[in-house]
């Protein structure tokens, strides 16, 4: 499937710090009776997220080791390029009015820290697609997010994470 099939308008957004796992925040208003919520997840990088301050799952290091480019192994064969996106069921997570969604994001694979490759910044693109009465419409990730530095200072996938509970 393509991107826009998936998340519709949401856009990759990202961490500014190369070691810090940023906490990004998607806000959102719901002011009709929706009937089911459903939230698309594409992180390169991995991830951890609440809708409302509840965990939705135990999930973790998601999402699941991606092929990010092609490679040659042995023999002639070729490794396809994928990435994998986690849809999770959250109509039992929103409620009227405001809602958040937020998102610890840390670096994993993609971002090759500490590394011999890196193959971009990490980033991620949320899209929730809300069904109701008077039809489909989407809410995702954009330029609107707020971005703000979390309890984690360091991490490293394989290595270690440096946590700072201080004001």
């Amino acid at each position: 499937m393509q991107h826009k099939e998936i998340f519709n308008d949401a856009i990759w957004v990202g961490a500014k710090e190369k070691d810090i796992c940023p906490v990004i925040r998607t806000a959102f208003n719901v002011d009709k009776n929706i009937k089911r919520a459903t939230l698309n997840i594409l992180g390169f990088g991995t991830y951890v997220f609440y809708v409302n301050g509840k965990k939705v799952t135990e999930d973790i290091f998601q999402p699941m080791s991606s092929n990010f480019e092609h490679r040659d192994f042995p023999k002639g064969e070729i490794m396809a390029v994928r990435s994998y996106v986690n849809s999770y069921d959250v109509t039992d997570y929103i409620v009227s009015g405001k809602n958040v969604i937020a998102t610890m994001l840390g670096n994993g694979w993609y971002d090759g820290t500490r590394q011999e490759k890196a193959f971009g910044e990490r980033k991620l693109c949320i899209s929730v697609c809300f069904e109701s009465d008077d039809g489909v419409w989407y809410v995702g990730t954009s330029l609107a997010d707020k971005y703000t530095e979390s309890f984690v200072k360091e991490s490293n996938l394989l290595e270690y994470e440096i946590h700072d509970y201080t004001d």
